[in-house]
């Protein structure tokens, strides 16, 4: 994977971060613990959780961004002494909009986001196991510091929330993260 980023970053030319038809390519991660709580246990373990959240967008004009970003996650709980726990994991996919405050071609810039999401929620326990649909949204905020005239790393804080539609069960957190972006100038 490291060689094929390599290879699109020394096959592009790149003039400006985010000027007008630029590609934005990049994505983030997370791990967190949360308290995961069911409506029929008393039982509320806390729960590890890893998201992977890359995403492609393309410049339609200087600092504003149109595209789409797909999620993995992964969520495990541990059970008591006589549960195995549960698992699930989501596949998303949905549209973004993002927006750089600073002129482009600066080495520091800001910008906010808001993405929303659809997808599929699969997984259970030792004695249940299914599929459920949900849906995300997200709104996020940060600088970005481009280290050259392609690559950027940017510092976020934001909200997100989450719905199962099916039992409709939500959930939302406030969340810190790190992300790390290309931008490729269109040919």
């Amino acid at each position: 994977m490291l060689t094929g980023v390599l290879a699109v970053f020394i096959l592009s030319t790149v003039t400006g971060q985010t000027s007008q038809d630029n590609w934005l390519v990049g994505g983030a991660g997370n791990f967190y613990f949360t308290e995961y709580k069911t409506e029929n246990s008393t039982y509320n373990p806390f729960a590890t959780t890893i998201t992977l959240s890359p995403l492609i967008g393309y410049f339609v004009k200087n600092n504003f961004v149109i595209g789409m970003k797909p999620s993995f996650s992964y969520r495990r709980a541990p059970g008591s002494d006589n549960d195995f726990g549960s698992y699930m994991r989501s596949y998303t996919i949905g549209p973004l909009l993002r927006y750089y405050f600073l002129p482009p071609d600066k080495e520091f810039n800001l910008f906010a986001q808001g993405d929303f999401q659809y997808g599929v929620e699969y997984g259970g326990n030792e004695a249940q196991r299914g599929s459920v649909s949900q849906t995300s949204y997200s709104f996020l905020a940060g600088p970005v510091i481009f280290l050259n005239s392609s690559i950027g790393v940017e510092f976020t804080a934001g909200y997100s929330a989450f719905r199962n539609v099916k039992f409709g069960k939500s959930n939302e957190k406030f969340q810190l993260g790190i992300g790390f972006q290309i931008h490729l100038k269109k040919q």
